[in-house]
């Protein structure tokens, strides 16, 4: 069986990173930052899709091996 709560703390942790990430992009749209913090802000954002991917991709191994 899994646990309910680690299924629930992955959702909340990536949903967490999509709200950071949807504010700098928003951020990147409508407000008027020299070109050297965008290019910072499209690196954090690029940080920001590795560390959901990464969140998903453990929270699937820990559910496969609870299903072994």
């Amino acid at each position: 069986m899994i646990n309910t709560d680690f299924l629930l703390s992955v959702k909340s942790e990536y949903k967490r990173l999509m709200s950071r990430k949807a504010e700098l992009m928003l951020d990147m749209e409508t407000k008027n930052f020299p070109d050297e913090f965008k290019d910072n802000m499209a690196k954090q954002i690029d940080a920001i899709d590795k560390q959901a991917d990464h969140v998903l991709v453990m929270a699937g191994m820990v559910v496969r091996q609870l299903n072994v």
